[in-house]
């Protein structure tokens, strides 16, 4: 039989409970059991007449499951581990199909055999008994009184597994960790039982936090209690609790001195204990967890009205970096970490990525692993790297280590597995070329780091079996990208996008993030609704948790007929095209576009937004970036989630005047644009120029040599120190290679300046990219980014440049295909002068004349 039990409450379970399930309920304390059973009576004695009660059970009311409802078998324990077996089956041999029996709770035959793994063992035998005459099962054990042999055991037996918590407000909740049959990954959210025993599932991230333990009541607490002891001393009326503050914060928090005296200015002792609670190993918890966790303590400090009502709580856990060392060790890679440390050497880094992929988990990490488990169960989480060097004042990496999406799935042997993979490609990502190009290109040869990782529950909300926020962006308390000289820099911009965040960080090709600055939020950098249409985000990103997977939906995909109050927080209404599709076709089609309109002009998302950065940025005494999500209940009733916070290199805008041309120089281009750093001017000798026309014939491979190509240049003008402009239409670093050529980072970090052209008629939008991580680079490196428009009215290129003699095969043998693609000019003589003015949002570049 493969029926579903009809019924409600509990039944429901996993997709719906069904005939020949084998259900255990682990629970944390005696009563748990018992609610359980009620409800679940309560439901099937509806339907159902045959319900048997195995009976063995003989202490406090607590653990009794009696009721008139159930036809009673009393088995006695005190007459051995064999008898008990014997005469359990052969009860069930009395039974016919389709009957349901309830057993006592397991737990309590340790008090009749001193041996927990005896009731692990005769609950296997009894369920395979079952299994032949197709009954189903309920019973419970008290999981904290186990032995994890004994918990393994009476799983692997069981077809159906549920834990039986109490949440953080008293509710007793049930977290299906286990389903024999079922593929669907909804089914493993948390629900709660009410107090007419039936129970509802948790929609959100919020709610589901308040679901879980807390960690302090995890049972390695008495160590804790211990290590505080030793290492921080008793706390007699001689303690001191500043130092101890200190102490925590210098092995936790890194060694930047500005980022622990924040540490030691924003958190308690108690904040401290807890947040190393939460911390798998010990040792530090790396950069982007602690500047995520002193951002989230700022804001609560210095706006509570806004942490209170409009703050999402975290309950990250971390990976600590002694963790990294441990996992190094076990597997023999120290040296080899050593050695690439000293060198930055490629062909290292190679050979320890390989050998990470394929290492294991020291044993008494695994171990630990059971706390992620049992805490997150099988909810959407990330896992997101957190080395000590990344997001400091120095360095950031963005966009340089891995983060993985990931819905843990089957029995608690493959989630650890799950786990154990997720960790091993963050820790090889330090090792990835971008990572080592980085590290070669700052210099950062001799300087460790080391990987810690955060683990969180994925911010957002369930619509059917699709997971997301409805909204994720990036924050910059100072906005350098100035489109209109309205614009306010020190107001600060933000990136936002409907769906995961993954598209406000990338540099997604066809996709555009709404850029917003927060002094003038109407205003769009390209005016026109044609082109509000055309250059905003297409498709949005979720996760789908029934195949767990990061997929990619358009808003229509999301709307289902009703009056979905959500869809207004993600997308608009196109009326004109619903119009046009209505004359055409006729019916009454929806059309949508993703648009933030409805949060910009009904909500104070932007202005709680703007409130935070600049507290931030003035605490820090610098400018910061923030990545956040936004979920909604209502227009008032909103959640921001803090996920990431950095300080930045940011071009500030200058104050001077920058002067046109001499007498001596001739301008040779000129637009109108948007740039960082307001108002320069750089003297160039190279220009290294892509032909569009040419670019766009070529195929998708060869777009890619193209990049490649431009690589070989880039690091011919550091080795020769030329002072290179890179020039060219569509959008550099684009992953789509239609719209522009598809260059890392690292292949144009030589550069002086880059100038990106956008041509409206042609498809491609000038944009910045401005919060993705291509863009984070660009800052660092200090280069000068400008983007373009190509029109009739302000945009002027001489052949200067375009007709000059092309002198790439004297650095490339092999360029057959790509010499009318590629141009390298060199201006030895006569340099040339690029100059850019916020005053008139103008770029223009000089070239001396002829003496």
């Amino acid at each position: 039989m493969s029926m579903i039990i009809p019924g409600d409450g509990i039944l429901t379970l996993v997709g719906g409970l069904r005939y020949g399930d084998h259900v255990v309920f682990q629970t944390e304390e005696a009563l748990g059991y018992r609610l359980v059973v009620e409800s679940l009576l309560q439901d099937i004695s509806v339907n159902h007449e045959s319900i048997h009660h195995i009976k063995y059970y003989q202490g406090p009311d607590k653990l009794r499951i009696d009721s008139d409802l159930m036809q009673k078998h009393l088995v006695d324990p005190y007459k051995g581990f064999e008898f008990f077996v014997e005469d359990t089956c052969a009860y069930i041999d009395t039974l016919k199909q389709g009957d349901i029996v309830f057993m006592d709770c397991l737990t309590s035959l340790m008090a009749f055999w001193g041996s927990d793994w005896l009731a692990g063992y005769a609950y296997h035998m009894i369920v395979e008994k079952m299994k032949e005459k197709n009954i189903t099962s309920f019973m419970s054990m008290i999981k904290k009184c186990q032995r994890q042999f004994t918990v393994k055991k009476v799983t692997e037996a069981a077809s159906v597994v549920v834990r039986v918590m109490k949440d953080n407000v008293g509710r007793h909740c049930l977290l299906p960790r286990k389903a024999d049959g079922r593929h669907s990954n909804v089914m493993y959210k948390p629900y709660i039982l009410d107090v007419k025993k039936s129970v509802r599932p948790v929609m959100d991230n919020v709610e589901a936090m308040e679901v879980i333990t807390p960690p302090d009541k995890r049972s390695d607490m008495q160590y804790y209690h211990c290590l505080d002891k030793l290492f921080l001393g008793d706390q007699s009326e001689h303690f001191d609790e500043k130092k101890a503050i200190r102490r925590l914060c210098m092995i936790m928090m890194g060694e930047d001195e500005r980022i622990i005296n924040l540490a030691c200015k924003y958190f308690n002792l108690h904040e401290l204990k807890l947040i190393r609670r939460r911390t798998i190993g010990s040792g530090f918890i790396g950069g982007k967890a602690t500047g995520m966790l002193i951002a989230r303590k700022i804001v609560k400090e210095s706006h509570p009205e806004i942490y209170e009502k409009h703050s999402e709580p975290d309950d990250s856990f971390f990976l600590g970096a002694d963790v990294f060392y441990t996992f190094m060790i076990y597997n023999g890679l120290w040296k080899d970490y050593k050695g690439f440390i000293e060198s930055a050497d490629t062909i290292k880094a190679k050979k320890l990525y390989r050998k990470i992929l394929n290492a294991k988990m020291p044993p008494e990490v695994i171990e630990r692993m059971d706390d992620l488990i049992d805490y997150f169960g099988h909810y959407p989480i990330i896992a997101r790297s957190s080395s000590l060097l990344e997001d400091s004042f120095e360095s950031s990496f963005a966009g340089k280590y891995e983060s993985k999406f990931c819905i843990l799935t089957g029995d608690d042997e493959t989630m650890t597995r799950q786990l154990s993979d997720i960790f091993k490609a963050i820790y090889a990502s330090m090792f990835s070329s971008e990572a080592v190009k980085y590290r070669r290109f700052y210099e950062i040869k001799g300087r460790p780091d080391i990987m810690s990782i955060i683990i969180q529950r994925v911010s957002g909300v369930f619509n059917g079996d699709y997971y997301f926020p409805h909204l994720a962006g990036v924050g910059h308390s100072y906005n350098s990208y100035i489109w209109d000289k309205k614009i306010d820099p020190e107001s600060g911009l933000v990136r936002l996008v409907s769906g995961l965040g993954t598209k406000a960080v990338d540099n997604a090709g066809g996709d555009y993030a709404r850029m917003i600055a927060l002094n003038r939020p109407d205003d769009y950098p390209m005016p026109g609704m044609e082109n509000r249409r055309q250059y905003s985000q297409r498709s949005m990103e979720v996760v789908d948790t029934y195949s767990n997977m990061v997929r990619e939906l358009k808003p229509a995909d999301l709307d289902d007929g009703t009056d979905n109050n959500f869809m207004k927080y993600i997308a608009s209404r196109d009326y004109e095209i619903e119009r046009q599709l209505a004359s055409a076709l006729g019916g009454n089609t929806k059309a949508w576009y993703i648009s933030h309109d409805h949060v910009i002009k009904n909500t104070n998302v932007l202005s709680s937004l703007g409130k935070l950065m600049k507290t931030i940025e003035n605490v820090y005494n610098h400018p910061v970036e923030i990545e956040f999500t936004v979920n909604f209940k209502d227009d008032e009733k909103y959640r921001i989630n803090i996920l990431q916070c950095r300080p930045v290199q940011v071009q500030k805008i200058g104050q001077g005047v920058v002067l046109g041309g001499t007498e001596s120089e001739y301008e040779v281009f000129k637009a109108s644009g948007t740039f960082l750093g307001g108002s320069n001017s750089l003297v160039l000798d190279t220009v290294v120029y892509v032909d569009w026309d040419e670019y766009i014939k070529l195929s998708s491979d060869k777009k890619r040599d193209c990049a490649d190509i431009i690589g070989v240049l880039n690091n011919r003008v550091k080795e020769k120190g030329h002072n290179c402009l890179l020039m060219g239409y569509g959008r550099w670093g684009s992953s789509v290679t239609a719209l522009g050529v598809p260059v890392a980072f690292s292949q144009i970090n030589s550069m002086k300046a880059v100038i990106e052209i956008g041509h409206i008629e042609k498809g491609m939008v000038p944009e910045l990219s401005y919060g993705t991580h291509f863009f984070h680079d660009v800052v660092e490196s200090k280069i000068a980014y400008i983007s373009v428009l190509d029109n009739n009215e302000t945009f002027h290129l001489s052949n200067t440049i375009t007709k000059r003699h092309n002198m790439i095969r004297k650095v490339l043998d092999d360029i057959t295909g790509f010499e009318n693609v590629v141009k390298y000019y060199r201006f030895p003589k006569r340099p040339l002068r690029l100059v850019t003015d916020i005053s008139t949002n103008e770029v223009v570049l000089y070239r001396s004349k002829r003496l």
